[in-house]
């Protein structure tokens, strides 16, 4: 087994419509039980990077682009790079389709880009094809910003030994090995990631992580048998009779335990983990603000002004210029006399600068009257352009009426 063989799958393999094609099938097959997980982890990786417009993406082990297409048509910015050209070759046409083709052939031990040219990385079922996963790894943290996160979903414990495995190392002469939890882990960090976890209910709760620590005693979990399980059981069922638990736990504890158990076999076999450059990137961005109007609004012939402050109370930077990452402005939506939206698209005005987490700033409004007479209303929000309004996630607004 050797790089040629990767290097050279392409070829082999590029009259294949599956390659073409993938996720979806071509005409006439049946690929469900292999475009279903694709199509799965897609969406489960995509999720987790948390990127927004503005980020540069590496996709990882890219093969034909299918990951990097989809991600243009959500208006990311992916970089595809793969050992194999005639791979990149094949999914040229899928990126021209959706955006620019952004692909690089490159060996993923050795990336073939500066330190820290990127804000995210993806890596679907790509890095058990490497030899020296610990040296792609720290290419990876390289090339990555400080706080850059990199999102990798793997097949794990048994992979090699299945034989679809066997059959690829037979007829393609590629690499088929097993993406281990604690050793991954353990690499990440030695790599440089500052943390890294692991999404135990990527599928189901993806707000739940576990470090190394917490991973292994989810292991030793499974791994206790009777009869030490069952002295442990004997002892609560003593302080249940005594009355001193409310609950029966026994029932609970089986349930658990079988539970965890058949949760750890679907983690081992194909895990999604996440390294973090930086521990402060752990914590979920938040936009939130208060708003305020600061004294009485100013109407001079069909203009009308007024000033706001605004203070930051989540916990990301608000930039103030176009297509800058966290791009934010002051919205007005206009409303009827009743108080009821009717557009949500009235004026924007532009912040003077950045505002940082906990900052605040005065921000002169200045917009024409609606064209309707009669009684009417302003509603101030704030904007995360091209994203939501902020207050669709329990940010505070403001509302003026007039008459």
């Amino acid at each position: 087994m050797s790089k040629a063989g990767e290097k050279g799958y392409g070829r082999r393999v590029s009259g294949e419509p599956w390659e073409l094609l993938k996720p979806f099938s071509p005409e006439g097959a049946d690929t469900l039980a292999a475009s279903l997980p694709l199509i799965h982890d897609f969406a489960i990786t995509t999720s987790a990077l948390n990127a927004s417009r503005s980020d540069l993406i590496l996709d990882l082990g890219a093969g034909t682009c299918w990951n990097a297409e989809w991600m243009q048509r959500l208006n990311l910015r992916p970089v595809s790079v793969d050992i194999s050209f005639d791979m990149l070759r094949m999914g040229r046409d899928r990126l021209l389709s959706s955006g620019a083709a952004r692909a690089v052939a490159g060996d993923l031990e050795q990336l073939p880009f500066r330190t820290a040219s990127f804000d995210k990385a993806v890596c679907l079922n790509a890095l058990h094809h490497v030899p020296r996963m610990d040296a792609a790894l720290k290419e990876v943290s390289r090339v990555l910003r400080p706080t850059g996160i990199a999102v990798f979903s793997e097949p794990g414990k048994g992979h090699s030994h299945e034989p679809p495995s066997k059959a690829a190392v037979r007829d393609f002469d590629v690499l088929e090995q097993d993406v281990l939890i604690p050793d991954f882990m353990e690499s990440c960090h030695a790599a440089g990631f500052a943390e890294v976890r692991i999404k135990p209910l990527s599928y189901m709760i993806s707000a739940l992580d576990l470090t190394l620590d917490q991973w292994r005693a989810w292991q030793a979990l499974t791994r206790r048998r009777r009869p030490r399980r069952a002295l442990e059981k004997i002892s609560r069922g003593v302080l249940e009779f005594f009355g001193l638990r409310k609950k029966d736990l026994l029932f609970e504890e089986a349930l658990t335990v079988n539970i965890v158990r058949m949760l750890r076999t679907a983690i081992e076999e194909h895990p999604v983990l996440i390294a973090y450059k930086e521990r402060a990137m752990l914590e979920s961005p938040r936009f939130s603000a208060e708003i305020a109007l600061i004294g009485m609004p100013r109407i001079a012939g069909s203009r009308i002004a007024f000033d706001v402050r605004v203070r930051n109370t989540g916990n990301q930077v608000w930039h103030s210029t176009e297509g800058s990452p966290n791009y934010v402005r002051v919205g007005v939506q206009l409303l009827d006399r009743d108080g009821k939206l009717t557009d949500r698209d009235f004026h924007r005005e532009a912040l003077s600068g950045g505002v940082a987490p906990g900052d605040s700033c005065i921000v002169q409004v200045d917009c024409r009257k609606p064209d309707a007479a009669g009684r009417y209303g302003f509603k101030i929000d704030m904007v995360r352009e091209g994203v939501a309004w902020l207050e669709e996630s329990g940010s505070g607004t403001a509302i003026q009426m007039f008459d």
